[in-house]
């Protein structure tokens, strides 16, 4: 859909309802037969209208428009109603087609669609865009035994004559066509009810202990979120339903559907062994899609180059609903931890995107989405609350969401009442401040000069500014600045850059700020350098790994924060497969399994020692360390005060399996029998190809991926990835990435929108060769027309492989 066809039918359609029918066989992979009718209010009849219906032609059986019957005219994606065959006003298409398969997942047991951003076309004609709000009224015809879930309220189900039944579901709320869905299978229901608000949720959980343990506070965390985000805005919930499905293997962590969320299961239903940082996550994913009944659902974009608008307001206000809930937190630290790392991971690179970015076409909508618009633009949207006021921002938010509700707004709408209750910037400095941060891309880097002089550049950009706040010094010696230049004559503290975690950037560190990390007085200031020294380290700036791996290794025992812990504990992982050579990590694993060994057994607590234990396990190959993690995995051997749940046993199976090949046969078949829930036992057989010892087989696999059949799946796939690509495989595992470049295309047209940056990152991701480096940069210098989007999503991926490359071997 090209920007001025969308431009057009905004401008022309109105009061747009479908009225649909999907029959779904219990074969999965047999056609769904379905029938439509769409009517809409038509303003300008001279011209045709089009549908959108991204497949084959002989998918569409009939139609009639305003009940008289047409030829077909179906081509480039989009079903052509024909201007001699409209009218002004209302007019009525009727059409029966075979439905795509591609956007409803469909299991043997359960299915689901999943249409964000442009994908409700492949599975039924539309006007696939998000400035036309539309109510839909469905009804499926399904097995019997089967629950279900839509947009709208489930009215009734009728027994058919061949003993299947049809599920009939009320008028939805005005949505776009994005966030129509349905999710029907072998679901269990449960209801809880609070002040006459009922809610729903669906669930294939079979460990009766587990529902018991988790589902109080999923129902309890979703009506504090709804409770908070209704006086915060003072709108109260918009819609007339509330319900969620919780999905094994869900692609995403959510999916905001009005009325029908959907929740990847494990990120909900807990194991027994979950962490504080595992139960944060759960409350800001509740949040977060709650969240969006009002950022982005009562008020949607008008295209998709400001999905950022919707999901930073959806993080930002789930930062601030963790508050309510975990009010014994630190959450400045949450919010560092939770937020920094991923954004610099991007703007680090040479592929960076601003927060807005341009977009002519939505074919292209699922390369907007990234850890900018997830990670930074929250931070930029809280340096902004702090230097305006949360009170200016919250009244600007609540004008925006009233005056735009139902309804569709963009970012400049935004700007408006962000201006109008800023009385902080002068029109200049907000333009300024916009013209960086949301229009521009990267971060700035600053540098102390030897004649005291602190400047900041970015790609040796040295005329670009980020207005912004950050603290320097420790403790009382803090100093706030107010930074809004190229540079200045320093005469503050010398160390404690940015101890706050308030500023974004690369900050000046030094070794001996780096050695005192671990008895930093406060967690917030112990994180915030410990996120500083790692982008320092990777930037090739003043760090050196075996310094740092050392310094992570004492943190592993002193830590008391279990945040601050988990975040060490993954640079130390990150470190010791990426920045230290083969000889290096040789050199460092005896003491590194014993130091990891220690801190596991003298730290506290289950919040603390798995994070420890989840590093230790990763390091682990010696003989005596594997042979110690068999006992535990076998249960003849326990660590005091750590609880391992069946998915860790089934994780630490497939380490056992990678590192001692010869008992691959043996662990894989006996964690296979200690899985009883059906849909975790299949993602365990899958996963576990990846780390057969024989090459071919997982040659074979790899192979598979080819087709997009077989990448439905994608949590399956890039968790195989991942083990297909570990550091002990790489020389078995590289010549796999010309084909992973190859397919790149195919998969961006065919898989969900987080999907191909997610398989470059574990296809790219984890090498340090600088073979791997010349690899990509001939790619792109090969394909100098590839599609930009593309071409900076592969820049992003392969940053790590580039910097370690440098880091370790010196490769530029």
């Amino acid at each position: 859909v090209s920007w001025a066809i969308a431009q057009d039918r905004a401008q022309r359609l109105d009061s747009v309802h479908y009225r649909l029918h999907f029959a779904v066989p219990s074969d999965p992979k047999a056609p769904i037969e379905a029938d439509m009718r769409v009517q809409f209010l038509l303003t300008d009849a001279r011209t045709p209208v089009y549908l959108d219906f991204s497949q084959p032609t002989a998918h569409l059986h009939s139609w009639t428009i305003n009940g008289d019957s047409a030829v077909i005219d179906h081509r480039e994606g989009h079903l052509v109603i024909p201007a001699g065959l409209l009218q002004e006003g209302l007019n009525a298409v009727e059409i029966a087609f075979t439905a795509g398969s591609e956007s409803l997942n469909r299991q043997a047991e359960f299915m689901y669609s999943l249409l964000v951003p442009d994908r409700a076309s492949t599975v039924f004609p539309s006007f696939d865009q998000p400035n036309i709000k539309a109510t839909f009224d469905l009804s499926l015809t399904l097995d019997t035994g089967w629950e279900s879930l839509a947009n709208g309220p489930r009215l009734a189900t009728d027994t058919l004559q061949d003993g299947r039944v049809r599920h009939r579901f009320g008028t939805s709320d005005r949505i776009p066509t994005y966030l129509f869905t349905f999710v029907a299978g072998a679901f269990e229901v449960l209801e809880e009810s609070r002040d006459g608000f009922t809610m729903l949720m669906l669930h294939r959980e079979s460990d009766a202990d587990k529902v018991a343990r988790n589902a109080p506070e999923i129902f309890n965390e979703h009506f504090r979120a709804l409770r908070w985000l209704e006086d915060y805005t003072g709108i109260p919930y918009p819609y007339q339903k509330f319900a969620f499905a919780l999905i094994p293997n869900f692609q995403y962590g959510g999916m905001e559907h009005v009325g029908a969320i959907h929740y990847r299961a494990t990120s909900l239903m807990l194991d027994e062994s979950a962490t504080l940082n595992n139960r944060l996550g759960r409350t800001r994913l509740i949040a977060h899609e709650t969240a969006h009944m009002w950022f982005g659902n009562l008020v949607t974009m008008e295209w998709f180059n400001d999905v950022w608008m919707k999901e930073v307001f959806a993080n930002f206000m789930a930062d601030k609903v963790a508050r309510e809930i975990y009010p014994e937190i630190d959450h400045d630290l949450n919010f560092l931890l939770a937020h920094y790392p991923a954004a610099y991971g991007v703007d680090r690179t040479r592929g960076a995107n601003p927060i807005r970015q341009q977009l002519e076409n939505l074919k292209l909508a699922g390369t907007m989405y990234g850890n900018i618009i997830y990670h930074k633009a929250p931070i930029v949207v809280r340096q902004l609350e702090y230097q305006i006021g949360e009170a200016a921002l919250q009244k600007a938010l609540q004008d925006y969401l009233a005056q735009h509700a139902h309804g569709n707004a963009d970012w400049l709408d935004l700007l408006t009442n962000l201006a109008e209750h800023n009385a902080v910037f002068t029109e200049e400095e907000f333009q300024a401040w916009h013209e960086v941060w949301v229009a521009d891309a990267g971060m700035p880097i600053f540098s102390m000069e030897a004649n005291q002089t602190l400047s900041t550049q970015q790609h040796g950009d040295e005329s670009r500014i980020w207005p912004q706040v950050f603290a320097v010094g420790y403790g009382d010696a803090r100093t706030e600045v107010r930074w809004n230049e190229a540079q200045r004559a320093w005469d503050g503290p010398a160390s404690g850059w940015n101890s706050t975690g308030l500023g974004y950037g690369v900050f000046p560190i030094d070794s001996a700020t780096v050695e005192a990390l671990p008895t930093l007085p406060t967690a917030l200031e112990r994180g915030s350098t410990l996120i500083n020294a790692y982008e320092n380290l990777v930037s090739g700036r003043n760090v050196s790994p075996q310094h740092f791996f050392r310094v992570l290794l004492s943190v592993a025992s002193t830590e008391t924060d279990p945040q601050v812990l988990s975040r060490a504990m993954g640079y130390l992982q990150a470190t010791y497969w990426s920045l230290l050579n083969p000889d290096q990590r040789k050199a460092v694993l005896p003491d590194a399994e014993a130091a990891l060994w220690s801190a596991l057994e003298s730290q506290t607590g289950q919040d603390r020692k798995k994070p420890v234990y989840a590093a230790y396990v990763s390091l682990a190959q010696s003989e005596a360390a594997l042979q110690t993690l068999y006992e535990i995995w076998e249960g003849n051997s326990v660590v005091p005060g750590l609880t391992l749940s069946v998915p860790d046993k089934s994780d630490l199976a497939l380490e056992l399996a990678l590192k001692w090949p010869e008992r691959y046969d043996t662990l894989i078949a006996t964690q296979k029998t200690r899985i009883s829930n059906r849909d975790r036992q299949a993602r365990f057989a899958y996963v576990a190809v990846a780390v057969h010892p024989d090459k071919q087989v997982r040659d074979s696999l790899f192979a598979t991926y080819a087709e997009a059949e077989n990448r439905a799946l994608e949590p399956w796939v890039l968790s195989s990835l991942g083990w297909l690509h570990h550091p002990l495989r790489q020389s078995d595992s590289q010549h796999y990435l010309p084909q992973a470049l190859d397919w790149l295309e195919d998969i961006q047209k065919t898989g969900d929108i987080f999907f191909p940056k997610r398989w470059l990152d574990t296809n790219f991701g984890p090498y340090q060769d600088p073979a791997v480096v010349s690899l990509v940069e001939n790619f792109l210098k090969d394909h100098p027309d590839y599609s930009p989007n593309l071409r900076a999503k592969i820049l992003q991926a392969y940053d790590p492989a580039r910097r370690a490359a440098m880091v370790v071997y010196g490769h530029e």
